[in-house]
């Protein structure tokens, strides 16, 4: 499925670095940093959003998001795909509970990375999911890339909370993240998508 993209203009850029009196390169050690953000607006929105030309000067990412979906079903699946690579280049192996039972399970040879649950139209309205995915050792050229995704889709009693780890295949740095829809819905207005890097704390 496509993936809509936009200008630059519709990012909003980080806020100024975090500086201390301590710090004399002024850059806070073990600091997480706002990069990018985008927000859907609404029935003109996207079925998903592409981090493009990320900064290459962390340790780790971390995207944090608030999703809610148009689908006509109770929920959606979200995920996310790097450097626009749709080969089978992904696994995953997860955990989630809804308050009653729990599952596990694994997927082999994906095409995205760590899919997980949103709320979606027939749910309760304005819930929206929350998730944290975080990307490790982003940049390297030497090893492939561990995700680590936390999620709790909140349909009104009856949704599910998990976690799952994935693996993407590559030994190339990250330089773009895509994010989108399984389905092709839209992410209904207010969703959001944070970006943040991760310093080392050394």
């Amino acid at each position: 499925m496509a993936i809509s993209r936009f200008s630059s203009s519709r990012v909003t850029q980080g806020l100024p670095k975090y500086q201390s009196a301590w710090d004399q390169d002024g850059v806070a050690q073990g600091a997480i940093e706002p990069i990018a953000k985008y927000v859907a607006i609404g029935a003109s929105g996207a079925t998903g959003f592409d981090f493009r030309n990320i900064p290459q000067t962390y340790t780790d990412l971390l995207i944090v998001q608030y999703l809610r979906s148009n689908r006509a079903a109770t929920t959606e699946q979200f995920w996310q795909r790097f450097n626009d690579d749709a080969t089978s280049a992904y696994s995953s192996n997860w955990v989630q509970g809804d308050g009653a039972s729990a599952t596990s399970s694994n997927a082999q040879t994906q095409t995205v990375a760590n899919r997980f649950f949103i709320p979606a139209a027939s749910a309760t309205a304005n819930l929206f999911g929350i998730s944290q995915v975080h990307i490790m050792d982003y940049k390297s050229t030497s090893k492939f890339k561990t995700v680590l995704t936390r999620w709790n889709s909140d349909v009104s009693g009856s949704g599910t909370t998990g976690l799952s780890v994935g693996m993407w295949r590559s030994m190339n740095a990250i330089q773009t993240i895509n994010v989108a829809t399984e389905n092709g819905s839209v992410l209904t207005a207010g969703s959001t998508i944070y970006l943040y890097g991760i310093r080392s704390a050394s």
